[in-house]
């Protein structure tokens, strides 16, 4: 995702732009770490539990880490929200950058919501060898963000510029996530979260 979209935004010619993307990397980054730890290790965990034919005990591993993960993807979310601004500067934006990147980051830290426990169901279908539904979704929320990029960043779009950005990479995650979750709740999946 934010590879698509330090592509479109390189169009917008401007160079504060792509600084303003440059000081939210390192604080996605962050974000993708702690999604990590909770998504791979709930993953190995649900697998051998289910090697080992213990099928309740994955159902509990999984419903338990995507829990959790909407948890923290919340309070990522609000702390990211409300210390934005020190964040960003701590990470190198100048007052020139600070408006653009905290555009950017708002819809950065909202999509922490949906992205969390995006990445954990993604790697407990995974680890149940449901990978064709992973693909689907992610697959579909990144053809979704390259289509949504354009449209709201440029002018013959909404013409929202960085924001526009971010917001296109938001809705893209949340329909990862939504795939995913549809895939759990409608029975199809080995792993039932309870």
């Amino acid at each position: 995702y934010n590879i698509v979209d330090t592509a479109y935004i390189g169009m917008l010619n401007s160079d504060i732009a792509l600084a303003a993307v440059g000081v939210t990397l390192p604080l996605l980054l962050i974000m993708v770490s702690i999604e990590n730890i909770f998504a791979a290790g709930a993953a190995v965990l649900a697998g051998r539990q289910l090697g080992a034919g213990k099928k309740e005990s994955a159902n509990t591993t999984v419903t338990t880490i995507v829990f959790l993960s909407m948890g923290v993807g919340l309070l990522l979310c609000a702390l990211g929200l409300i210390f934005m601004e020190p964040l960003l500067k701590s990470f190198g934006a100048s007052e020139k950058v600070l408006p653009l990147a905290k555009d950017y980051a708002f819809w950065m830290f909202i999509a922490a919501i949906a992205n969390l426990p995006a990445q954990s169901l993604n790697c407990a279908a995974r680890a149940e060898s449901s990978v064709k539904i992973t693909s689907i979704a992610v697959i579909t929320g990144a053809i979704l963000n390259v289509i949504l990029d354009p449209i709201f960043m440029f002018e013959w779009g909404l013409n929202m510029g960085v924001e526009g950005a971010s917001l296109a990479t938001t809705i893209s995650q949340f329909l990862t996530f939504a795939i995913l979750i549809w895939f759990y709740l409608s029975g199809k999946s080995m792993i039932k979260i309870n």
